[in-house]
């Protein structure tokens, strides 16, 4: 039996369960389990795959897809890393391999959300660094193995992880997630993305034994990353059947590396030398994240951080560990993304250069004969000096940027205990003052000084007195006033929850009358159900005393005597009259039933919408309360270590 997990992903495929990844007590997995369908119940048995080469890393919440025999995964996350990459699995030789993907590569992400349609794999929302929910929608197209992103889609879901994408028809389903600053009643909607009405560029499809040459003159990896996150920011999928763009954006570089890396490995790596980045056979390591757009979202505070990351049973110490590994891998990361976009500003200006030089142009500016060679980069030269050169100067200006903030962070701490040790010596060389002075007076027998000089000790202790009942009375003035302010506070508290009380239970009240209701309505339609069956019961016996009555008066035997069934019809036709009557009573007290039970819907809808306003007001009580609280916690340790100075 497999062990116990969370995370994982399951795919099935030809009767078949694919199970892989996944987390068991803080310990990721990465290996593959096979449940098969078919000879279930008569043979209930798991298959333990063991796979060949290189296999992707240990993960949890991934997304994994099952298409021609082969498995995708991508995204991720475990104790120090969190991932981008697209691994696949031959089903039929067993074996991994990574895919090196083109496009507008997404974010790093966990607890997204997939689909898979024809070829193309859709991905929608998730967590990214620092536990900040993304509401982006991506699609890659497994044979050309590219990424695209989306832009004016309508209305699209709020930024949410953990949802559900649900295929019927080449349309995807968005429902649930969630979500720390969503809308309230966003969890209830369906969003649809009509996949129907997506049509994508013409592309080739990938061979593994051709590359594709990247040109020149393209943009580079940090640029375009840029653009990408403008085009994100528009919205992906909508509420209703989305009118999706002509075209979905292409991008036309390659970024993905082959591996993740260590931070400290994100220090020494090596800038590619093309415009477009080297794309050459040569591993590179992994990108934690792309660079952040001009205006980056506000970074939780450190408790939020780790709202992005499965619980598992560990100390605090390796909690703390790994939150200050993925700060600085995402540091990191940024720090690579600027090194590559300064090689390109550098060698775009070297090329424009060359362009004026050949074209009998003279520069404006004073540059050098060796720094217009430091600036100029030929394709040939990756292994030059001066790629070494700008290397190591990039190397050097990273590291002094990193001892630049430790030393600020320890001048901060050392300033503040300077600050405490002076005023600890102000207050010695005062003491020491006053007993020199003091010795000095007794030593010459100068009773005229030593009183002077008690009389200024006096004045000083006794301001010093002054001073301090003064910042008591301050801190005891604020206590006071945030007591009160709690007590007002706690007694709102109480009123909101005697609110929410009388709420619920006249909405209890509500559904109850509403429920009556509904039963007095059931019965009285039954009862008109049954004079109605009984109205027409009359009207066919009537029509057959018409009947024979017509079929009496023509013989017209003067000698019959038709008062009995004149008086029967009489009889009947009054009956009727009486049922008709009943029905219009019945159909009359219906009405009014309905409109009784519409008056108690609407006030059962007004009451549950006052008990969630009371909801979120005694929630807010509570959070005021509580940064109450804390306030006169800090207040009261600062009167007391103010005090005590």
């Amino acid at each position: 039996m497999p062990r116990g997990r969370s995370g994982h992903t399951i795919s099935a495929h030809n009767g078949k369960m694919y199970v892989w990844g996944g987390q068991h007590q803080g310990q990721y997995l990465n290996d593959l389990l096979i449940f098969s369908l078919k000879d279930y119940p008569a043979k209930a048995e798991w298959e333990f795959v063991s796979s060949t080469g290189p296999a992707p890393s240990p993960r949890a919440g991934h997304i994994s897809v099952v298409y021609d025999n082969k498995l995708y995964i991508f995204g991720g996350i475990n104790a120090s890393h969190l991932y981008n990459d697209i691994w696949c699995l031959d089903l039929v030789t067993r074996v991994w391999s990574q895919v090196e993907a083109v496009g507008f590569i997404p974010a790093p992400r966990e607890s997204c959300a997939a689909a898979l349609v024809d070829d193309t794999i859709y991905i929608f929302g998730g967590r990214g660094l620092n536990g900040f929910t993304l509401g982006d929608l991506y699609a890659f197209r497994i044979k050309s193995r590219r990424w695209y992103t989306f832009q004016n889609m309508g209305s699209p879901p709020s930024a949410r992880y953990g949802a559900t994408l649900t295929l019927n028809q080449n349309k995807i389903f968005v429902f649930g997630g969630d979500s720390l600053y969503g809308k309230v009643d966003d969890g209830s909607y369906v969003y649809i993305l009509d996949c129907s009405k997506i049509k994508y560029p013409p592309e080739e499809v990938f061979e593994n034994e051709r590359k594709t040459p990247i040109p020149r003159h393209l943009n580079p990896p940090g640029i375009v990353l840029n653009d990408t996150k403008e085009i994100l920011s528009s919205p992906p999928v909508s509420k209703l059947e989305l009118q999706a763009p002509n075209i979905p954006q292409m991008q036309q570089y390659t970024t993905l590396p082959d591996r993740p890396s260590k931070p400290e490995e994100c220090l020494d790596r090596r800038m590619s030398t093309s415009v477009a980045g080297n794309t050459s056979s040569k591993q590179r390591p992994y990108q934690q994240s792309v660079v952040p757009s001009p205006t980056p979202p506000p970074r939780p505070p450190r408790e939020g951080v780790m709202l992005n990351i499965p619980k598992r049973t560990s100390d605090p110490d390796s909690e703390d560990k790994s939150r200050l590994l993925r700060e600085i891998m995402a540091r990191d990361a940024i720090i690579t993304e600027m090194q590559k976009k300064e090689q390109w500003w550098r060698t775009e200006v070297s090329i424009s250069r060359h362009l004026r030089t050949r074209l009998g142009e003279e520069f404006t500016d004073d540059v050098s004969a060796q720094e217009a060679a430091l600036y100029s980069f030929e394709d040939d030269d990756s292994k030059d000096d001066k790629l070494l050169l700008f290397e190591q100067l990039i190397n050097s200006k990273t590291e002094i940027r990193k001892i630049k903030n430790s030393i600020a962070k320890q001048s901060e701490l050392l300033f503040q205990n300077l600050l405490k040790a002076e005023k600890i010596r102000t207050v010695a060389l005062e003491e020491a003052s006053y007993y020199r002075s003091k010795y000095t007076a007794l030593k010459a027998k100068d009773k005229t000084a030593l009183g002077l000089l008690e009389t200024d000790r006096v004045e000083l202790l006794e301001k010093r007195l002054r001073d301090a009942y003064a910042q008591r009375d301050n801190i005891n003035m604020m206590l006071s006033k945030v007591q009160k302010q709690s007590q007002e506070d706690q007694t709102a508290r109480l009123l909101a929850e005697e609110r929410a009380s009388i709420a619920q239970k006249q909405s209890e009240m509500a559904q109850e009358a509403h429920q009556a209701a509904l039963e007095k309505i059931s019965k009285l339609y039954s009862q008109i159900l049954k004079a109605e069956s009984k109205c027409r019961d009359d009207a066919m016996y009537i029509a057959d005393l018409s009947n024979k009555l017509a079929t009496q008066l023509s013989l017209r035997d003067g000698d019959t005597d038709l008062s009995e069934i004149h008086i029967k019809m009489v009889h009947l036709e009054a009956a009727n009259i009486k049922c008709r009557n009943e029905v219009a009573a019945l159909l009359k007290q219906l009405e009014e039933n309905q409109d009784e039970q519409e008056a108690l819907e609407a006030l059962l809808e007004e009451k549950d919408h006052a008990y969630a306003e009371t909801l979120l007001e005694l929630e807010k009580v509570r959070i005021e309360l509580e940064l109450v609280r804390r306030s006169t916690a800090n207040n009261i340790d600062d009167g007391t270590q103010a005090s005590n100075a």
